[in-house]
């Protein structure tokens, strides 16, 4: 079984996107399988990653619109690492 990570704070500027692009690239170099979600409608962990966010045909946004949509449809690999990128649509969600 997987460990479940979350960074999160309310507060915007505290590093979140920082903390998870690094940690998530010391795991990968060190041979561990990542899963990294990018809820942020800035999406800026996506982006940050080399995704082309505005050439996304489909986001996190529309796995939690779609409920029949699955999680492996939208992943993003990028360098041992997989992503499940944001879109700035995320904004209608919040």
């Amino acid at each position: 079984m997987g460990r479940v990570l979350a960074v999160a704070n309310m507060k915007g500027g505290v590093g979140k996107t920082t903390v998870t692009v690094n940690l998530g690239a010391a795991l990968a170099e060190r041979g561990q399988r990542l899963l990294l979600v990018d809820m942020d409608p800035q999406s800026n962990l996506s982006i940050g990653l080399g995704i082309d966010v505005v050439a996304l045909s489909q986001s996190m946004y529309d796995v939690l619109m779609d409920p029949g949509l699955s999680l492996a449809a939208i992943l993003s690999p990028c360098e041992g690492i997989t992503v499940a990128p944001a879109h700035l649509n995320m904004v209608a969600v919040e």
